[in-house]
């Protein structure tokens, strides 16, 4: 097996700045430890992308065309999945995997027109933003 690192908090250790980063620590690393398929995480994102992003989904920049699919409130539609609560990081993943062509297929094919022209920072703040509605 190999090396996984992970992100925890440590009382009274010093903060670092975020950066372009996405980060997720477990609530009880623990429990992560131990396996706990539920363990809760929260995610950090860098100040002021949740806001930004609701900017783009609201412009009409990036995902607007999300709730075409996926739904008015972003929650899903059928056999389309839910954006709204999901991890910041697994939805980054999934629009670098698209926008990069690691992810084809007819049903990623019509969300491409919008991802291929998504910087790294509106990825992070529209999907801090997804990841911030209740799902």
């Amino acid at each position: 097996m190999g090396l996984i690192s992970l992100y925890v908090k440590v009382p009274g250790a010093r903060r670092e700045p975020l950066g372009e980063r996405i980060v997720e620590i477990p609530d009880d690393a623990r429990q992560w430890e131990l396996g706990n398929a539920h363990t809760d995480f929260t995610p950090y994102v860098p100040i002021g992308s949740i806001a930004r992003g609701e900017e783009l989904v609201a412009s009409g920049d990036g995902a607007t065309a999300c709730r075409t699919c996926h739904g008015p409130d972003l929650r899903g539609v059928g056999d389309i999945p839910p954006l709204a609560g999901r991890s910041p990081s697994y939805l980054a993943r999934q629009l670098y995997d698209i926008k990069h062509g690691t992810r084809r297929g007819p049903a990623v094919a019509p969300m491409l027109p919008e991802v291929v022209y998504m910087t790294a920072a509106d990825r992070i703040a529209i999907v801090a933003y997804l990841a911030s509605l209740p799902p």
